[in-house]
């Protein structure tokens, strides 16, 4: 959910305009990289 308030909030600052939906993009993938190393550090205690 931080990543979500982070993306908005970087978007906010950005001193130009830009496209909304790359800067959402850019930090979903960031969000699914950090749920894949969670899950993955911690499949083998399941």
């Amino acid at each position: 959910m931080q990543l979500i308030i982070m993306a908005w909030v970087f978007y906010l600052a950005l001193p130009f305009s830009g496209y909304l939906s790359w800067i959402i993009l850019a930090f979903v993938v960031a969000f699914c990289v950090a749920i894949t190393i969670t899950v993955s550090i911690f499949k083998k205690y399941l």
